[in-house]
């Protein structure tokens, strides 16, 4: 959408609003009434249409406190159906090149975009759970080189998440750091021995402490041989 007109500074929004000539009347009176029911809006961006032919509108309102009175504005936006379509696809676009680049497979973004697979919610889902076989089915990727690192984002979304728990009876509570429960405990008064690492932790820990047993007990035969 393209900015089409900028009202005057008025000491009150209602009357930039009505002055706006670019827009729709339907579209006037209905921000007035929204605008006028609430303050939620004065410093928000309202979106209107499409109308017959397809326009879509916006009002953005700009209401700023300047020492005992209000500057107020309105600025009128205007578009097409098919021109927002455009850009939103845009955006979508690049927002699933900037994870695909993470993954050192950018080249695989026509193939999302073809298939359907952008757009904010799902980008979203496919960070956070990753993909599983039969999506990449579905995207007609078979080179097991894109399979796996696509595969590889599923099975880590499946393991475990650290966490750090505190224990103490008043707050049973779990932070995703260290540092987290740390500011916890400082900020309640809960004794930081009494928060314990999650199971995954743990058992990152003790795999750690038997593969060091392990390397000092075969660095003492062979010394000893």
């Amino acid at each position: 959408m393209q900015p089409i007109e900028s009202s005057e500074e008025f000491g009150c929004l209602g009357d930039a609003i009505s002055s706006l000539k670019s827009v729709p009347r339907e579209y006037i009176e209905r921000d007035l009434r929204i605008t006028g029911a609430s303050d939620d809006h004065d410093n928000a961006t309202l979106n209107y249409g499409p109308d017959a032919s397809g326009n879509l509108y916006a009002i953005e309102h700009q209401r700023k406190l300047h020492w005992f009175s209000h500057k107020c504005r309105a600025i009128a936006w205007k578009g097409s159906t098919g021109q927002v379509a455009a850009e939103r696809r845009e955006k979508d676009e690049a927002a699933l090149h900037g994870w695909l680049a993470t993954l050192g497979i950018d080249e695989l973004v026509p193939v999302f975009m073809e298939k359907g697979w952008y757009g904010e919610h799902r980008l979203e889902r496919m960070k956070v759970s990753g993909l599983a076989a039969e999506d990449l089915d579905e995207l007609g990727i078979r080179d097991e080189r894109y399979r796996g690192v696509l595969l590889q984002g599923k099975r880590k979304a499946a393991m475990p998440q650290t966490e750090w728990t505190c224990f103490d009876k008043r707050c049973p509570r779990s932070f995703g750091s260290r540092e987290a429960l740390q500011q916890h405990c400082e900020d309640t008064g809960h004794q930081s021995a009494n928060a314990t690492k999650s199971t995954m932790e743990k058992f990152n820990e003790d795999v750690r402490r038997q593969r060091k047993q392990q390397h000092r007990s075969a660095n003492a035969t062979s010394a000893r041989q």
